[in-house]
């Protein structure tokens, strides 16, 4: 067992053997068994059912979208796809490096660093004041997906604080931080349905997080309730999506005959990142969740009246999401845990901030 660097909790420490068992159920199993049932669903959408959407449905053409996660995967095609749309695009990366196009802003924001976000923050809001004056500002986050997978070198409890930190932690920051120049937010995440039933039944979230593959989907639902909470706040529009099974270099690095055959079977089963987007582009657009803002906006900077959150996931139904079927006692136990990892946060911040003293 080994401290958690939130303090006070702790998490296992699997050998790499166990590592590695662990991570066969998840990805392969699972994996497997997802993608066949979505293949056999029959509300499953092809791709002929999503012709690229009008850029009115983020508010008309004069809307000004920060876009995170766009360096690869579906953040990149959404803002491939923005931009043929003609729409304002400020593309928000982990890196300077990212091959962007040379017709939209970039900002570098690393969720891994609350120094990193909050200067990321101050250079937005100048953009936002240059380019946003009485117009529309529409967050898309698509960022902030850091899967086991990539953190292989970390020890458990370590991947557990970077994960939490990175999907949800400085989000929340970027977020309130940016609150009074956004109009909207679109969140988009996956692998939150499946943690649902261990939160409820934990005193402590960090006891749910207790390993890699599951503080992943956890970090994904407590996100999802604070855009919800965000949104009830602000009396501002939000809509929330899970893409569904999207092959972004899926079992790109797993080597052998078992490689090869689960990287010939994932454009059988998986949306391409191409897809999704266009997918999620339709959804908001078609959706009618900011067409109020091009005609209601308030040369103040706050829309007049507000959607409610919206809730969609691509491929199972929005049924299928936790929070449409929580009543307000489990929403109230998602609420406190959201609370406890930030004061465990915040707590451990002041910590290194008084031994650096």
């Amino acid at each position: 067992m080994t401290r958690c660097n939130f303090g006070g909790c702790r998490v296992e420490e699997y050998s790499s053997f166990w590592r590695w068992i662990v991570d066969f159920l998840t990805l392969y199993v699972f994996g497997c068994y997802e993608l066949l049932r979505q293949l056999i669903s029959s509300s499953y959408p092809h791709a002929r059912h999503c012709e690229p959407a009008p850029p009115s449905g983020f508010g008309g053409t004069n809307s000004l979208i920060l876009l995170t996660g766009c360096s690869t995967g579906i953040g990149y095609e959404l803002l491939k796809q923005l931009l043929a749309a003609e729409l304002d695009v400020v593309a928000i990366t982990h890196n300077q490096d990212a091959g962007l196009p040379r017709k939209c802003k970039q900002v570098v924001v690393d969720f891994g660093s609350t120094s990193s976000t909050e200067n990321g923050c101050i250079t937005l809001s100048g953009i936002v004041e240059e380019l946003g004056a009485k117009r529309p500002v529409i967050l898309v986050h698509c960022a902030a997906v850091l899967h086991p997978k990539t953190n292989a070198n970390y020890s458990a409890s370590t991947i557990v604080t970077r994960t939490l930190t990175i999907n949800l932690l400085m989000p929340m920051l970027f977020v309130k931080r940016l609150s009074e120049l956004l109009s909207g937010i679109v969140w988009i995440g996956s692998s939150t349905q499946y943690i649902a039933p261990n939160l409820f039944d934990s005193q402590c979230p960090m006891h749910v997080a207790k390993t890699p593959f599951s503080a992943y989907p956890l970090s994904k639902l407590l996100a999802f309730v604070f855009a919800e909470r965000w949104s009830i706040i602000n009396s501002k529009p939000v809509v929330v999506i899970h893409p569904g099974v999207v092959a972004t270099g899926l079992y790109r690095d797993e080597r052998g005959l078992v490689g090869k055959i689960l990287r010939r079977m994932m454009p059988f089963f998986a949306w391409t990142p191409a897809f999704s987007a266009r997918r999620i582009l339709q959804l908001v657009s078609y959706g009618g969740f900011f067409h109020h803002l091009e005609k209601r906006f308030d040369p103040s900077g706050a829309p007049q009246g507000s959607i409610p959150v919206y809730w969609d996931s691509v491929t199972m139904g929005p049924g299928l999401l936790p929070l449409q079927i929580l009543d307000q006692g489990q929403r109230n136990k998602i609420a406190e845990a959201l609370s406890h990892i930030t004061e465990r946060r915040m707590a451990s911040e002041r910590s290194s901030a008084s031994s650096m003293d």
